[in-house]
C-alpha cells in the first residue's frame, strides 16, 4: 500500500516563489500552488513513490568517509569521529546544521543575534576558522571568516553528517587544523532505478516557513538526485528578516561497467537584515547582508575489485555584499577556489588498503569597498599549493589496528609543510572494549579574515602558518551488538602562530597556546525505532 504522509501541514511550494521573483512571499499564493501542484505530482509519475509500506531494513554496520576519504566502519575508528544519520535528524526535526552539531561532544556553537546571523563552531576550543567543510568531500568556499557560513546549511534530505575532531590536516591539507566536517547528500551513482519524491513543509510564528523536497531518479545508465529547500521568516525583532535558499545536485553518468562521470553543484542565496543592538541608537539600522555561493565539480571514478580510482576538479565562488552599514562600511567580499584532486585506492588484501593521492589547489580573497574611505580599504590576495599525500589502513596482529597517513604541501607564497596522522587500536574482545591512541598535525595558512583587513604596511606572506600537534587516547565500551556503546577520550593539542590580530586596520600577532579536555559520549540503541545519544 503506497500513501502520502504529510510531515507538517505547510506551502510545500513557497521556495519556488523566490526562484520566481517574488521577494515578498504570498501565504495565499503557495497554499494555491500547493493545491495544483500535488495531483500533478500523484497522477503525472505513477511510479513516484512518496512512502511505502515495507519492513524494517537488515541492519548494517554504520559507516563514515571523512575519517580515511574511504568508506570505513565507524567502530573501528576513534569516538573523535562522529556521524549523524539523516534519518535521525529528520525523524527529531532538525533542518539546521549548527542544530545537528549542538549534539556532538567537544563542539560548541554560537550564533549572534536572530535566525540567519554568523555561526561559530568551535571544535575542541580551537577557533572556527580551524575547519574544512566540505560536501561530498569538495570543499565549499570558506568566505571571509575561513569557516563556510554554517548558519546558511541546512541538513534536510542530508543522507549524514559527519565530524572529525582533531587535526587532520594529512587528509584534507591547509585549514584542518581542528577538523573537518562533510555533509552528504545522497550519491547519484549508486542510486536505485525508479522515481522517488520527498516533501517536507512547516510554518510557524514570525511569518516562518520552510519547504523542501529532493527528487531522485535513475533509468538504465543515468542517476539524477536534486535537492531543494527555502527558508523565510521576519525573525522576532524589527528589520531582522531571513530568507535563504538552497539548491544540491548530483548528476551521473555511468560510462561503462562501473566506470562513472558525475557532476556535483551547491548553490545558496540568502538575504538577511542586521538591525544591531537594540542599546544603540541608531537602533533598528538599515544593514542589509546578501550572500551568494556556488560550487560546481565534475568527477570521474573507477570500481575495481582490488583497486578504485577518483579524480575531480572543483570551481567554488562566494560572495557576501554588506550595503546600508551606518558607518559607510559597505563593501563586498569575494572569493573564488579551484581546486584538482586525483585518488587511487588499493585493497587487494581484504584486510588491508593502502592509497596515495595528489591535488593542487588554489584561492583568491578580494574586498572591494562600496564606499571608500579610510577605514574601508581595497584588499587582494591569491595562493595556491601542490600536495602528495598517503595513507595505509592495515590490521596487525594481536587484535591491534592502525592507520596511518602522511602528506606534503607545497606553498608558492607562504611555508610549505608537512603532516602526519598514526591512530592505533586494540579489540578486547573478552570485555567487549576498545582502547585507541592517535597522534596528528595539522596547519593553517592565513586565509580571508587574516589578511582582507590587514593594514598596508603589512606584508601577509610573512604571516606563518598556524600549527597544531594533538594527541588523544581513550577506551570505547560496547554494550551491546546493535551497536550501543560509551566513551572517554582525553585530548590535548598544542598551537603555535594562533593569529590574533588587532586594530582596525589589523596588525597581526601570533602566539603559542594549549587546549586539553575530556570528552564522554553514549550512544544507546534500545530498538529499531528508539535510541539515545549523549
Amino acid at each position: 500500500m503506497k500513501y502520502l504522509i504529510p510531515r507538517t501541514f505547510g506551502p510545500i511550494g513557497l521556495f519556488f516563489d523566490y526562484l520566481f521573483g517574488l521577494k515578498e512571499l504570498n501565504y495565499l499564493f503557495s497554499v494555491i500552488f500547493t493545491f495544483f501542484l500535488s495531483p500533478i505530482i500523484l497522477f503525472s509519475a505513477a511510479s513516484i513513490v512518496l512512502a511505502e509500506d515495507e519492513p524494517f531494513p537488515l541492519e548494517i554496520d554504520r559507516t563514515t568517509v571523512i575519517a580515511t576519504k574511504t568508506p570505513k566502519q565507524i567502530n573501528q575508528l576513534s569516538p573523535g569521529i562522529d556521524s549523524l544519520e539523516g534519518s535521525s535528524l529528520g525523524t527529531r526535526q532538525i533542518y539546521q546544521l549548527e542544530d545537528a552539531l549542538a549534539f556532538l561532544p567537544g563542539t560548541s556553537i554560537v550564533q549572534t543575534g536572530q535566525m540567519g546571523g554568523a555561526s561559530s563552531l568551535f571544535v575542541r576550543g580551537q577557533e572556527s576558522n580551524h575547519i574544512v567543510t566540505l560536501l561530498n568531500g569538495r570543499r565549499l568556499a570558506p568566505g571571509l571568516a575561513g569557516l563556510y557560513n554554517i548558519e546558511l546549511l541546512d541538513t534536510t534530505f542530508l543522507d549524514s553528517v559527519e565530524l572529525a575532531r582533531g587535526p587532520v590536516s594529512s587528509i584534507y591539507g591547509s585549514d584542518a587544523l581542528a577538523g573537518a566536517l562533510d555533509l552528504r547528500m545522497t550519491d547519484a551513482r549508486f542510486i536505485e532505478s525508479g522515481n522517488n519524491l520527498s516533501l517536507t513543509s512547516e510554518a510557524g510564528s514570525f511569518q516562518t516557513t520552510r519547504n523542501a523536497l529532493q527528487f531522485a531518479t535513475r533509468k538504465e545508465k543515468v542517476g539524477l538526485v536534486l535537492d531543494a529547500s527555502h527558508l523565510q521568516t521576519e525573525n522576532d525583532r524589527p528589520q531582522s528578516g531571513f530568507s535563504n535558499l538552497t539548491l544540491r545536485n548530483n548528476l551521473s553518468f555511468e560510462l561503462s561497467d562501473e566506470v562513472f562521470l558525475d557532476f556535483l553543484y551547491f548553490y545558496q542565496n540568502s538575504d538577511l537584515q542586521v538591525p544591531g543592538s537594540e542599546l544603540s541608537s541608531f537602533f533598528p539600522e538599515p544593514q542589509i547582508n546578501a550572500n551568494q555561493s556556488h560550487l560546481f565539480s565534475p568527477r570521474v571514478s573507477i570500481f575495481r575489485d582490488h583497486w578504485d580510482f577518483s579524480v575531480f576538479y572543483s570551481h567554488t565562488e562566494s560572495n557576501l555584499k554588506a550595503t546600508r552599514d551606518i558607518f559607510l562600511q559597505d563593501n563586498i567580499l569575494e572569493q573564488t577556489g579551484n581546486e584538482f584532486e586525483a585518488v587511487i585506492n588499493f585493497h587487494s588484501v581484504t584486510e588491508s588498503k593502502w592509497t596515495i593521492g595528489t591535488g593542487h589547489y588554489e584561492y583568491e580573497f578580494d574586498r572591494t569597498p562600496i564606499s571608500p574611505g579610510p577605514f574601508n580599504l581595497p584588499s587582494n590576495k591569491r595562493y595556491g599549493y601542490a600536495s602528495i599525500f598517503a595513507q595505509a589502513d592495515t590490521e596487525l596482529p594481536y587484535s591491534l589496528h592502525s592507520i596511518a597517513s602522511a602528506r606534503w604541501d607545497e606553498h608558492d607564497s607562504f611555508e610549505s609543510k608537512g603532516t602526519y596522522s598514526v591512530q592505533i587500536s586494540k579489540k578486547i574482545d573478552n570485555i567487549n572494549a576498545q582502547l585507541f591512541g592517535k597522534v596528528s598535525t595539522g596547519y593553517k595558512a592565513p586565509s580571508g579574515q587574516d589578511f582582507v583587513f590587514l593594514d598596508p604596511s603589512v606584508n601577509p606572506d610573512l604571516i606563518l602558518p598556524e600549527e597544531s600537534t594533538g594527541m588523544e587516547i581513550g577506551i570505547r565500551q560496547f554494550i551491546s551488538s546493535k551497536g550501543s556503546n560509551m566513551s572517554l577520550t582525553y585530548f590535548k593539542s598544542n598551537i603555535d602562530n594562533l593569529i590574533d590580530s588587532f586594530g582596525f586596520p589589523a596588525l597581526p600577532a601570533q602566539v603559542d597556546t594549549e587546549i586539553q579536555g575530556i570528552e564522554l559520549g553514549a550512544d544507546i540503541q534500545f530498538g529499531k525505532r528508539l535510541s539515545a545519544y549523549a
